[in-house]
């Protein structure tokens, strides 16, 4: 199970904006996959499609909207605090990630 925190290649020094992307790949599907594919990393990326079998979610699609979600740190804000916005944009994250991503990992790992 891993977590892939994706930047946008649009970012910039005053602006970046990231999702999260989910993988569930068991260790011994990731060594088979492997033996037939040298030069593989020894751990996936979780932002890295490599196989169907493998494939990330983005956390977007496990929220309610169901649509793809990024989330913006940026300094070109003048009408908020920058830390008001930092928190607001942590406890989003935070709030996905526990409330959507954790069930999503725990279902496909087939527990409770």
């Amino acid at each position: 199970m891993q977590l892939g925190f994706q930047g946008s290649r649009f970012d910039s020094a005053d602006s970046l904006d990231f999702t999260v992307n989910v993988s569930v790949i068991g260790r011994q599907a990731w060594e088979a996959y492997r033996a037939g594919h040298p030069g593989l990393p020894a751990r996936p990326n979780p932002s890295v499609h490599y196989d169907r079998r493998f494939d990330p979610v983005r956390i977007g699609h496990l929220l309610a909207s169901g649509r793809d979600t990024w989330w913006n740190v940026s300094t070109h804000r003048p009408t908020h605090r920058p830390a008001d916005r930092l928190d607001r944009t942590a406890d989003g994250v935070v709030a996905a990630v526990t409330d959507h991503a954790v069930p999503e990992i725990r279902r496909r790992l087939g527990g409770p």
